[in-house]
């Protein structure tokens, strides 16, 4: 929809990067090793458990690497004297989605700013501890 689209499609853009990064495999830049390296230790924990130290440790390093996928996003698009108003761009575009009351522009924010939200982290870390241990158990 239009939503996605703001300024040149910025919103959509860097949204479908960060998420690509997200699922791709470490060879193509992408954070799926990780996750799958890692999440183990999140197996049989529930949201609202007393979290460990570990699962916050995990979490600073995967937001760090999703910080770093937007930066990637920003250089790659951006002739360097367009960098910091097209990173203001954007800013000013999540921080409408955030105000915006709209259900389509409001998704769109979301969806990007829950790439590094804590507890949805925690949410993909749980999902995947239980398909490896399903996937081990055939």
């Amino acid at each position: 929809g239009a939503y996605w689209q703001g300024t040149d499609g910025l919103l959509w853009r860097a949204t479908a990067h960060v998420y690509r990064r997200i699922i791709g495999r470490s060879e193509e830049g992408g954070m799926k090793d990780f996750l799958d390296r890692n999440c183990d230790i999140f197996y049989g924990s529930k949201k609202g458990d007393e979290q460990m130290t570990e699962y916050f440790e995990l979490y600073k390093e995967y937001e760090r690497r999703v910080e770093a996928s937007l930066e990637e996003f920003i250089d790659s698009e951006f002739d360097p004297r367009q960098r910091h108003a097209k990173l203001d761009d954007l800013r000013r575009q999540i921080r409408r989605g955030l105000d915006d009351h709209t259900q389509s522009l409001n998704s769109a924010v979301s969806m990007l700013l829950a790439a590094a939200d804590y507890n949805k982290f925690c949410s993909i870390m749980r999902q995947r501890a239980s398909a490896h241990r399903r996937a081990a158990s055939k």
